[in-house]
């Protein structure tokens, strides 16, 4: 279970550059954050979330991958919409594979947060460009002026 906290704090950091996937990530943002999320993708898919492998799925479409150029995206994407599936094509329906709880136990961030993660996962992307005036130029900038600082204080 330390992967499942670890990586939701991964998973929800990765959402401030792109303004909740407005913008595209790339490797360069963050190797470290790429390099993640393939390295665990498979322990989040076997330990089978909707909410947990949704965010998953969500960031490698977030770095431009596909169905059609990403095995890792692909399994993902189906496994989601299986689950989608099962719950009688209802996403507040779900619950997770070893979930004994019904839907009467789920709390209002559950509601709403499961079917929310498995949409974004699903969804194709449009991205906006990042240009003056955007989120992603403000934050990026912000970045570079507060890396500045933070560089200078070390050295």
């Amino acid at each position: 279970e330390p992967i499942e906290s670890e990586s939701w704090t991964v998973t929800h950091s990765a959402y401030l550059p792109t303004g909740y996937g407005r913008h595209m990530q790339t490797v360069e943002d963050g190797p470290w954050l790429f390099h993640y999320i393939r390295e665990n993708f498979f322990y989040a898919l076997e330990y089978g979330l909707l909410d947990h492998i949704s965010e998953f799925v969500d960031l490698l479409r977030q770095y431009g991958c596909t169905e059609e150029n990403d095995y890792q995206l692909r399994i993902g994407t189906k496994f989601v919409l299986s689950l989608y599936i099962k719950s009688n094509r209802s996403w507040i329906n779900q619950h997770g594979e070893d979930d004994d709880s019904d839907s009467e136990d789920e709390t209002d961030y559950d509601k709403i947060h499961k079917p929310w993660t498995a949409i974004s996962a699903v969804i194709p992307r449009q991205f906006v460009p990042i240009v003056p005036g955007t989120y992603g130029y403000a934050f990026q900038e912000a970045m570079r002026k507060y890396g500045k600082k933070s560089t200078q204080r070390k050295g």
